[in-house]
Parts: structure tokens; sequence; C-alpha cells
């Protein structure tokens, strides 16, 4: 808003309904204001300046809004289109603090599922998460912005923001990775292991020698076979 002041024939201003309060002016000066006076000339007590001053305050508010609006239309954020490794492996936590609520809600309707009929949905629970959390690495980043944006939220601050995500997420997709991968070679190595040892003792038996397979045989043959075994102690003696 901005009035103007008549005072012995001298015009001055404009001023905000804030500073009009401030000045302290008598209530027979005439002011003028083109929004709440149509232009004309009235006395000063007979305007409202408690509710201009609110009515100043709105307005600023509907133009910083505006602005910002207008600003993040032109300029949206750099990472909105980018794979997000904050959403992806935080994906509830990252929902909660970026006000994308419905991956953690259906995290826990689908635990309570799972609690409730038993471990055998498990697989499949595990596999919807999954899921989620790749939607949530592809579309992340505009999910949030939406959030962001209508609570005029700055472009460049929501890129910061999600920034410090991008990199805490992909430090734990490599330690998982890390941990993936080294269970991965440790299972491989210890299977190569068994086979080799059990090459080796298969090829360094007699032929004639009896391999116990089970308990059964371990009964009947005892190691070289309870026949041969007998008359081979015969023999020596």
């Amino acid at each position: 808003m901005k009035f103007f002041t008549k005072q012995y024939g001298t015009i001055m201003g404009p001023h905000t309904a804030v500073e009009m309060v401030r000045m302290g002016l008598p209530d027979d000066i005439e002011v003028s204001e083109p929004m709440l006076t149509g232009g004309e000339w009235v006395k000063l007590g007979d305007i409202d300046l408690e509710e201009a001053c609110r009515k100043e305050e709105q307005l600023n508010r509907d133009i910083a809004k505006a602005a910002a609006n207008y600003k993040q239309n032109t300029n949206p954020p750099k990472c909105l289109h980018k794979w997000s490794w904050g959403a992806f492996v935080f994906s509830g936590i990252w929902g909660l603090f970026n006000r994308v609520y419905w991956p953690i809600i259906t995290g826990v309707v689908l635990g309570v599922i799972c609690g409730l009929i038993g471990s055998e949905i498990s697989g499949v629970a595990y596999i919807a998460m999954f899921v989620i959390s790749i939607v949530l690495g592809i579309n992340g980043n505009k999910m949030a912005w939406e959030k962001a944006k209508a609570d005029g939220v700055d472009s460049q601050d929501f890129d910061k923001g999600q920034k410090g995500w991008q990199k805490a997420g992909i430090v734990v997709a490599i330690i998982y990775g890390v941990i993936i991968v080294t269970i991965i070679i440790f299972e491989v190595v210890r299977e190569f292991s068994y086979k080799s040892n059990d090459n080796y003792i298969y090829e360094e038996l007699p032929e004639d020698i009896g391999v116990v397979d089970s308990d059964e045989d371990a009964y009947d043959n005892y190691i070289f076979g309870s026949e041969d075994y007998e008359d081979n102690q015969d023999v020596e003696i």
C-alpha cells in the first residue's frame, strides 16, 4: 500500500501502513491511498490503520509467494530429473524428512501383514520394498520438490538439501555393495575349497578301499569291507 499525506498544501509520500503508524500523525491530517480511498483525500482518523497493516502484510506475502513461484518455475532444481541415491537407500527415512510419507506407510502395512499371516509372504514384502526403492530412486526428487515448492523453498536450497542425501546414499550403497561382494566371494571360495578337497581325497584313495557313504555302509563295510578285512588278517597270521 502507498499512503500519501497532505498537510498545509504539501503532499508527502508514499508511505506504507506500518510507516504511517510509526509516524504518529494527527487524525485530522489528510491522506490518500488508491486501494482504500480510491484516490480521494480523507481524514486519517477515518482509516483503520491496523486493518490496513494486516492487508499490507498479506499483500506482501502474496507478492513474495508469487515471486518464489515464478523463480521456481523458471529455475527448477538441477537434481529434479536425476537418480536419487538418498531416496533409494533410505526410502522411508528420506520420505519422513521430505514429507513423502507413502513409502514408510507402505512399509508399516507390509510389516503388519507379515506379522499377521506369517513369514510365508516375507519374500513378497522384500520384493515390494525393493520395487518401492527403485521408484523412489527414479522419482524421489520430483516428489520431494512438489512438497518443497508448495512451501516456497528455493530451488537452490532444495538442491543443497538433496545433495546431502545423495552423498549419504552413495556412501551407504558402496558399503552394502562391498559387503555383498565379500559374502559372494567368500561363498565361492569356500565351495571351491570343498570341491578341491573332495577331489583330492578320492584321487588319493586306492581303488579297493570302500567309501563310506552312510551309516549303513559304515556298519556293513567298516573301512575295507568286513569279509576282505578278515581275509587279510588271516593271511598275515
